[in-house]
């Protein structure tokens, strides 16, 4: 198992910018989930940014964590963009039908693009 972890890479006016690593599955949402949840409590951003170029793998207990994330960013009016997801990682948002409820750019200029103006 690869353990996740999470890096603050910059926090902008309205966007936290975080660097995932490693796996993203059931043995590590709730760390993941913790971390997260404490650059959020610590920064309010509008908006988060998730660098995911160096993560390995992203199991279905992972992309319930970020479906989660993505509808408290939404219903506050932000949103969670995801940068650089290599595509073997993106095959389980893929096949379970989920893809088109997350925004993924290749670069992180593209997700700063993408953000909304506050």
């Amino acid at each position: 198992m690869v353990v996740p972890a999470v890096q603050v890479v910059d926090i902008t006016a309205n966007a936290a910018i975080l660097l995932l690593t490693g796996q993203v599955d059931a043995c590590s949402c709730d760390s993941l989930h913790r971390e997260i949840s404490a650059v959020m409590t610590r920064h309010h951003p509008h908006c988060l940014v998730l660098d995911v170029s160096l993560v390995k793998y992203i199991s279905s207990s992972g992309i319930c964590l970020f479906t989660s994330l993505v509808q408290d960013l939404a219903a506050a009016g932000g949103c969670l963009v995801f940068v650089g997801m290599p595509e073997w990682v993106c095959k389980p948002f893929d096949m379970l039908g989920y893809a088109r409820n997350f925004d993924f750019r290749d670069s992180m200029y593209d997700a700063m693009q993408k953000l909304p103006a506050i």
